[in-house]
């Protein structure tokens, strides 16, 4: 069986039905590792890599196949996911083991790549929640961002607004904190996907601020924090921005503006 080192890259093609290839590696010490998954070629729904970590016992100690109990149906629902996160707690000999989810399905396009490498606390996908922002003179609009905090990051987040119109500020704002009841069955959650936290701006129009005719595209803008050094910016989006008369004009106004019918 080959080998290869933590942290590397192991690539190759399920070119036959019913392949299985396997790659051993070993772990010095306890640690946390990234278990990153790429198709290049062929993807889902054609080719769907499973890749299983197993000990020296053959064991299964983590997949990157997410599974979580159906609380309507009472069944086990199994999706396959691009990453994952998986805790070893001792020096230890491990297998790598990576074929399609079928035994029928086969073809040189099968082409897998498999990184496992150190967890990398960090800042993942930024959304702002509204597709664009359409305010009032002397009115305030809340504006959400969520951001993904990936592998644990603990830093702090600094989010900002550039590209405002004229007579438009915005400034930091807390809503009402959302209770979701906890996910009942969901499986291991922790492995497969990041914590999402939302942050509120809120933007503040002065009653003088003038009307844009055209909508204004505003960048927001996050960075992370570390020892105190604000970082360069690790993600923006852009979301047009219109200053109305009215919130009654807002919906005509904005779909004329971009050209919408």
């Amino acid at each position: 069986m080959p080998m290869m080192k933590i942290p590397g890259i192991v690539e190759g093609v399920i070119s036959q039905p019913g392949e299985v290839h396997r790659i051993g590696f070993h772990v010095k010490g306890a640690q946390d590792l990234v278990l990153e998954v790429e198709t290049p070629d062929a993807t889902m729904p054609l080719f769907n890599p499973v890749v299983r970590v197993l000990d020296s016992t053959g064991h299964e100690v983590a997949t990157n196949v997410y599974a979580q109990l159906n609380n309507c149906g009472g069944y086990m629902m199994k999706m396959i996911e691009p990453k994952a996160i998986v805790a070893f707690h001792a020096d230890g000999d491990y297998t790598l083991q990576i074929h399609d989810i079928t035994t029928d399905n086969a073809d040189p396009s099968f082409v897998y790549r498999v990184l496992i490498r150190p967890q990398i606390p960090h800042i993942g996908k930024v959304a702002v929640e509204e597709e664009r922002m359409n305010l009032t003179p002397g009115i305030a609009k809340q504006v959400s961002v969520v951001t993904e905090r990936e592998e644990d990051y603990n830093g702090l987040v600094a989010v900002s607004v550039e590209g405002l119109p004229p007579g438009v500020q915005a400034v930091t704002g807390l809503a009402p904190e959302e209770e979701k009841p906890p996910l009942m069955n969901g499986g291991r959650v922790e492995r497969y996907f990041p914590k999402s936290q939302k942050s509120v701006l809120v933007m503040m129009v002065a009653p003088d601020a003038p009307l844009t005719p055209m909508p204004q595209m505003a960048r927001v803008m996050v960075r992370a924090i570390v020892e105190g050094k604000v970082g360069q910016p690790l993600a923006s989006v852009l979301v047009p921005v219109m200053v109305v008369a009215t919130s009654s004009d807002t919906a005509a106004t904005s779909a004329a503006a971009v050209g919408k019918p």
